[in-house]
């Protein structure tokens, strides 16, 4: 009888401690509510850039009016984020980084851009695989373009499980309140869109026969020529930059 109350006693003192465990290792966080959650702040952002974009259209912006216009397929985003992989870092003194892979997707008026991380808390000694949504800026920066990130979501991936979640308190008040500053974390990206250039024309003569004879002669020149992004509108999967031809100097 003793033998059965020691077991029993030893039974009652671990069920806590597989609680702890439980919640530790991830076994309480509702995937399903944080995917829900994703795609509301998904939709939302989306939402307002479309009527950003359309209230901008209807008051005149027209991605034909320029001397050109560049077409920046969402492959060439996504090949260019793709420099950020692997980077390391911190989001806060306990809380280290990596980026394991970058993902982007245009719409109609936003770029959503993707990062997987994989995210190890020094304090509560856990690894999380984090997903943290950001909003992608195209910025004209001179003779550059800039893209800018804004992270507005971070929520735990789906496939995380066992060790590689850790408790629901960590994501919300440890990772979640922390989007204002990983901001920082991540500088934007400089993608140098330089136009400046020059033509040579060779010399030429021309001879016409006839009353009067004449001889016609075009010295050798050299067109100098500068162009400069004046505006970017997103659409679906494609980015239209318009350039205007800034100057010309002949010599």
């Amino acid at each position: 009888m003793k033998p059965l109350m020691a077991v029993g006693a030893i039974l009652l003192l671990l069920l806590p401690g597989c609680a702890i465990v439980r919640s530790i290792a991830g076994g309480n966080v509702d995937h399903a509510r944080y995917e829900k959650a994703r795609e509301a702040a998904s939709l939302e952002t989306r939402y307002r850039g479309a009527l950003l974009l359309a209230d901008r259209l209807q008051k005149g912006a027209d991605p034909a009016d320029a001397d050109l216009v560049l077409r920046l397929q969402e492959d060439f985003l996504v090949r260019t984020l793709q420099q950020m992989q692997g980077r390391e870092g911190w989001l806060d003194e306990e809380t280290r980084y990596r980026i394991d892979s970058v993902d982007a997707r245009m719409y109609p008026g936003s770029a959503l851009v993707t990062l997987d991380l994989l995210a190890r808390n020094e304090g509560y000694g856990v690894d999380l695989r984090l997903i943290m949504d950001c909003q992608l800026a195209l910025l004209p920066d001179g003779d550059a373009l800039l893209l800018e990130m804004e992270p507005y979501n971070v929520v735990p991936a789906a496939s995380a499980s066992g060790l590689l979640a850790p408790a629901e308190q960590l994501i919300e008040d440890v990772i979640r309140v922390k989007l204002g500053s990983m901001k920082q974390q991540f500088p934007p990206l400089r993608l140098p869109l330089r136009f400046d250039d020059q033509v040579t024309i060779d010399g030429t003569m021309s001879k016409v026969s006839g009353t009067p004879n004449l001889v016609i002669t075009a010295p050798r020149r050299i067109v100098d020529y500068n162009l400069r992004i004046k505006d970017i509108l997103l659409f679906d999967r494609v980015a239209l930059v318009s350039i205007d031809l800034e100057s010309v100097a002949v010599r």
